[in-house]
């Protein structure tokens, strides 16, 4: 009849997606704003073929505006990983001579000559391994024996004694460790002994 208005199409499917509880898919800036105006529940359409469909661009987006967006998306994600960066680096100065068990390699040596020098002290005296016990042998003797069996290993394991550097800065290294893990002067250590699960 000429004068009855013809229904919107458009309206009706987002009435129909309305009433059967659905949100309506939005693509761009003017659908949000359609959406929002009519009242409807909206969420970005994720499936879409444009990756720059959740941003709020507007389908007709210029190419250069399309560029300028993902530049700016780029850029903030660029300062992101530089804050990340800052943080993750090592703050300037001396390095902190405890952080936690096995944090550095002065405590990690340490561990390690620990664990040694009571294996070897079992095995030589013939009794079972009992790190309560004292073993009395030198950091050094132990540090040259470490090189010997490290000589040994895979090369794409990185050694805690490297045969480059010298016993003297291995036997500090080592002190600083003692220290840290309470190791005293015949290789006794309660902190070791909770490490070892002993």
């Amino acid at each position: 009849m000429a004068g009855e208005e013809k229904p919107d199409r458009a309206c009706d499917n987002r009435d129909s997606a309305t009433q059967a509880g659905k949100t309506r898919k939005v693509r761009g800036l003017l659908d949000i704003v359609v959406a929002e105006a009519e009242g409807v529940e909206w969420q970005f359409d994720l499936a879409s073929d444009d990756p720059l469909s959740g941003i709020g661009l507007g389908l007709w987006a210029s190419p250069r505006a399309r560029e300028l967006v993902v530049k700016g998306l780029l850029f903030e994600r660029w300062l992101q990983l530089e804050e990340e960066i800052k943080r993750l680096k090592r703050p300037a100065g001396r390095p902190k001579a405890f952080d936690g068990p096995l944090s550095n390699i002065d405590a990690q040596r340490a561990f390690a000559l620990w664990e040694f020098a009571h294996r070897l002290g079992a095995g030589i005296k013939k009794r079972p391994f009992d790190p309560s016990i004292g073993v009395g042998i030198t950091t050094r003797a132990l540090i040259g024996l470490a090189k010997i069996v490290e000589a040994d290993l895979s090369p794409d394991i990185k050694p805690l004694f490297p045969s480059m550097t010298s016993d003297a800065t291995l036997e500090q290294s080592v002190s600083r460790g003692r220290a840290a893990l309470g190791i005293d002067e015949r290789w006794r250590s309660k902190t070791c002994e909770k490490l070892a699960e002993i």
